[in-house]
């Protein structure tokens, strides 16, 4: 009779803490993704200290550690750095032996969030996402995995591009791209042509897709104070000032609702220099006080962020210190047994001919394998490089609208130097000359791009004239020439 009250009661036991994790995990999960999508991030706090709270009474470890990486993420999304380093340095601590990438990976991107975000150090805060997308690509779920595989490339291609290394921002973004086509990913390559290129088709190519694909999820309040930032500056570029100013006021409306605090600091600055464009000097001079008022603030608010952020570099350093100095004491010590052995066994001119042998080994071994990594370098640069103009040449087939602006990221110099050659070349004559260019013949320009051979023969011929190609030249052998020397 006992035993089986024994049995009884363990099992209520289990049930009710079985019970009590997925109340947990739906809080971690669920509930956070919904406060996250109405913006409600102040709730955020409350929340994960509730799942720390619950966790820690059933002693439910990966739970405790979800709720600091929560608190984390609520502190840094509302611009208090210093919470959210020490929120995220507990979720590190208590998680280091929980098997869990999912987790493991969150909190290395909070971290590069944090690093980034309060402008510590952006080294540090790539370091954290390409270890964050390491965690990333170990998770066995194919939804969590691209999940956090897109956040790490998304964020890697914004902090490239914040320290002007767009060569390395764009392969992050298409990577991001091809996971999902979100308005995040949309608004940088909308920025990537604002800032770059200044080319208006691909501007407001992407400005149309964002602002399309935003209508169809209005709780992305966030993402819609990007995209009417960039709605104005496009418009404030085109010197079309009224209708600048009718956007950034959009967004200042969302960025306050949502603490977008850093792209309400561009749009007070887009709103000042607009109502000076106007004329209207009070509405400057407001605009400007504001944006004076908020970059103080801010920069207040992220200096009190720098200690906690070097301290927990230099925790992170020295635990890495740490790890490196017991690896070489244990390597150090066995070393020291076999040399003792080795010495007791055999002669010392033995001994030396064999340490010998064993440098002459390694440092083949080194040379081997530093060749090796080479190859593969070589061999995943060749890669990237077939996998851009394979993209390219479907673009190209399938008439697609991105193909000139995806043309011009690959090949940068093209429209330069066919300008020129001559500075009157129309747009429909730098799209003919890039078909040429990838080697499409006349026939296969007409099928891909709708149009009938005589017409493509009639366009090569006028534009052989427009660039001064004699008859005996190779067309496509002289604007390979032209543009790849």
């Amino acid at each position: 009779m006992k035993s089986l009250l024994l049995i009884f009661i363990s099992f209520s036991f289990v049930q009710a803490q079985t019970s009590q994790i997925k109340k947990i995990d739906s809080l971690i999960f669920k509930e956070a993704s919904r406060l996250r999508s109405k913006a409600q991030y102040k709730e955020l706090i409350p929340l994960g200290n509730q799942i720390i709270q619950l966790s820690k009474a059933i002693d439910y470890t990966k739970g405790e550690a979800w709720g600091y990486s929560r608190l984390g993420n609520a502190y840094c999304t509302l611009g208090n750095y210093s919470e959210s380093l020490k929120a995220l340095d507990k979720a590190k601590t208590i998680s280091k032996d929980v098997d869990d990438f999912r987790l493991k990976a969150f909190i290395a991107l909070e971290l590069g969030r944090n690093y980034n975000e309060s402008d510590v150090s952006k080294d540090q805060a790539i370091e954290q996402f390409k270890l964050g997308e390491g965690f990333a690509k170990k998770i066995k779920d194919q939804y969590d995995r691209e999940t956090y595989l897109l956040y790490s490339y998304e964020n890697l291609a914004a902090v490239y591009s914040q320290i002007n290394k767009n060569e390395l921002a764009i392969p992050y973004a298409w990577k991001a791209k091809h996971i999902e086509e979100n308005a995040y990913i949309l608004s940088f390559l909308t920025f990537y042509h604002i800032k770059e290129n200044k080319n208006n088709d691909s501007i407001e190519f992407y400005l149309n897709k964002s602002t399309s694909f935003l209508d169809k999820n209005p709780t992305f309040t966030f993402e819609k104070t990007i995209l009417n930032n960039q709605w104005g500056k496009y418009h404030e570029d085109k010197k079309n000032y009224k209708e600048a100013v009718n956007y950034y006021s959009k967004a200042e409306k969302l960025g306050l609702e949502t603490k977008a605090m850093d792209e309400v600091l561009k749009t007070y600055l887009g709103l000042s220099r607009s109502y000076e464009k106007l004329n209207d000097y009070k509405l400057t001079v407001k605009y400007e006080r504001k944006f004076s008022r908020l970059q103080d603030s801010l920069t207040k608010a992220k200096s009190k962020s720098i200690n906690s952020s070097v301290n927990q570099i230099v925790k992170d350093k020295n635990e890495l210190h740490e790890g490196e100095t017991s690896l070489l004491k244990k390597v150090a010590i066995g070393v020291f047994i076999i040399a003792l052995i080795i010495f007791l066994i055999f002669i010392r001119n033995i001994i030396f001919a064999k340490q010998q042998r064993k440098k002459t080994t390694e440092l083949l071994t080194e040379k081997e394998t530093i060749i090796s990594k080479k190859e593969e370098e070589t061999q995943e640069l060749k890669l990237k490089i077939n996998e851009s103009i394979e993209e390219i040449v479907q673009l190209a087939k399938d008439n697609s609208p991105e193909f000139w602006g995806r043309f011009q990221e690959v090949y940068p110099d093209f429209r330069g130097k066919l300008l020129a050659t001559n500075p009157d070349l129309k747009y429909s004559e730098l799209i003919l000359c890039a078909y040429i260019y990838l080697g499409f013949n006349t026939k296969d320009i007409a099928e891909y791009t709708f149009k009938a051979i005589k017409t493509i023969k009639n366009n090569k011929y006028n534009l052989r004239k427009r660039l001064g190609i004699e008859t005996k030249d190779d067309f496509v052998i002289w604007i390979r020439n032209k543009v790849d020397s």
